[in-house]
């Protein structure tokens, strides 16, 4: 077996599309707005709190997990001394987090998880039936869980630290959530015989309809779902029809194959891919549009939205008509190159929500002290910071490289995955996974180089080696601090040296900081 990925947990997260689907389902939008406005003040709580910012990075991980590096950092110390590169980590991940606030409405939800899908192989599990009614906001909350679908959710770490079993009603959904059906309600239950199952959503084999395929057309091949069981979004309306995802038949060619027919297809692949263009349209007519996502039109463009999701297996084109062409577009979608009769202020959930939010830049610290515990760890030789100092230029070269290939501003962006601005040659849900390997990639590169130099990467062998690639680059950073107070320039990310490279090696660093015994 080739072992492509395993669950794990990631902290739930809404979006715009998630929140237009749940206010047409009945959630008020100060709901919303009172999630939002509490997650900006813990943000800015973090940057002078340790415990605050402890917590929100150990609860809210991004899918890159780079929120427990630093939530170890913080462990080790290094906000508590001020370190210049934790300190910047720190701006980075709040101006991050605001940033995808103000423009996706990423708002973090603590009840909930971004888990794996997987199948109950037991068939325990109580699935859906065609003949389960909607339920509306009148019915009693018991006939309501009577015939709820049953999942099964264990958290690996619950609020103790020991797995816990999520009960109860909850949602179910996978992004994109276009569909006012999109986004089930299911039942929570204590399966013994799935308990070895951790970080997942189990989801039931029985029924007339598998529930995954419900959320937007989802399966159990590596989809991921979120599943949110916070009381206060559960809304009103539960269960709506869900739209058909029945994929279109295929078109037979009723021939071989022949390299022919691929270059054409594939020239006709970018003429008819409109996926992004029926997304923003989507969600223009949501906002605009008095019945939000239930509207004639926005029905016909999720119908459309799956048609273009299956283009490249069936090879029928999702073809928009021209009334499904917004008119007007809500401020908080930006259409900057749009005519300024055609931009409205809106008054719905996304426009109140956009309008609470003020960007913030991405200001990295250069001139605070770097941390003696480490600098005074070892007696360092000369040729150890002459192979640190080498290793550093090859290091800090290939990170401009990724940099300048994927239009990214800073060090700080590269190695945390935080970036807050990029080429538009990938979505940003998806570049975030992209970053993520090339980070990776690039760190395992260098880890390697850094072992070979040093001798092995035992503890003992590598702290010197790290006390030694810490102090070149500390020694690098005053130097050009210094030269900057003398010419009374601005310390910018483009005008100093690189400070990632000792990083590298974070956790061999905390060790070091921490040490009672210093040789």
């Amino acid at each position: 077996l080739e072992i492509i990925r395993w669950s794990q947990f990631a902290a739930s997260n809404l979006n715009r599309q998630i929140i237009v689907v749940l206010s047409a389902l009945g959630v008020p939008d100060e709901i919303f707005i009172e999630k939002q406005k509490a997650q900006l003040a813990d943000l800015t709580l973090a940057m002078i709190s340790e415990l605050k910012a402890l917590s929100m990075l150990q609860k809210d991980i991004d899918p890159n997990q780079m929120t427990l590096t630093l939530a170890g950092m913080i462990l080790d110390g290094f906000q508590k001394c001020q370190e210049p590169f934790m300190i910047s980590m720190l701006h980075l991940w709040r101006a991050w987090s605001i940033k995808y606030l103000k423009e996706k409405a990423r708002i973090t939800i603590e009840k909930g998880a971004f888990l794996l899908g997987c199948v109950d192989e037991t068939a325990t599990l109580k699935g859906h039936f065609n003949q389960t009614p909607v339920l509306q906001a009148h019915e009693s909350m018991e006939a309501k869980l009577k015939n709820l679908p049953e999942v099964f959710v264990q958290l690996s770490k619950g609020a103790n630290g020991k797995p816990k079993v999520i009960l109860g009603p909850m949602l179910l959904a996978r992004n994109p959530s276009l569909h006012p059906g999109d986004i089930r309600v299911v039942q929570g239950v204590d399966v013994r015989a799935l308990r070895h199952l951790k970080d997942a959503v189990v989801v039931p084999q029985t029924g007339d309809r598998p529930i995954v395929n419900m959320c937007s057309g989802g399966d159990l091949d590596g989809d991921d779902y979120l599943v949110i069981w916070d009381p206060e979004l559960l809304p009103r309306e539960w269960n709506h029809p869900p739209m058909d995802f029945t994929p279109a038949e295929k078109i037979p060619l009723g021939r071989q194959i022949i390299p022919d027919d691929l270059t054409s297809f594939f020239v006709e692949y970018m003429k008819n891919d409109n996926l992004s263009r029926i997304a923003v349209a989507h969600l223009a007519l949501a906002d605009f549009m008095e019945d939000g996502v239930k509207s004639t039109k926005c029905l016909k463009l999720a119908e459309l939205h799956s048609t273009a999701v299956d283009y490249t297996k069936s090879g029928i084109p999702a073809r928009m008509t021209r009334d499904l062409n917004p008119s007007k577009w809500p401020h908080f979608m930006e259409k900057k190159n749009r005519p300024r009769e055609s931009i409205y202020q809106s008054r719905k959930v996304l426009g109140k929500l956009f309008d609470q939010v003020e960007r913030v830049d991405f200001v990295p610290v250069f001139d605070a002290p770097f941390d003696t515990r480490i600098l005074n760890a070892y007696k360092i030789e000369s040729t150890m910071l002459e192979d640190a100092a080498a290793i550093k230029r090859h290091y800090d070269a290939a990170v401009r490289r990724i940099m300048a290939q994927h239009a990214i501003s800073t060090e700080f962006e590269v190695w945390s995955t935080f970036v807050m601005s990029h080429s538009k040659a990938s979505n940003d849900y998806k570049f975030h996974e992209e970053i993520g390997r090339i980070s990776m990639a690039l760190k395992d590169r260098f880890r390697a180089l850094c072992y070979e130099k040093a001798g092995d990467s035992s503890f003992e062998t590598l702290a010197p080696f790290a006390v030694a690639m810490y102090t070149i680059t500390a020694g690098e950073i005053r130097k050009a601090v210094a030269e900057a107070r003398e010419r009374k320039t601005s310390m910018t990310a483009d005008k100093m040296p690189m400070m990632s490279f000792p990083w590298l090696f974070h956790s061999v660093l905390g060790k070091i900081a921490n040490r009672t015994v210093v040789p």
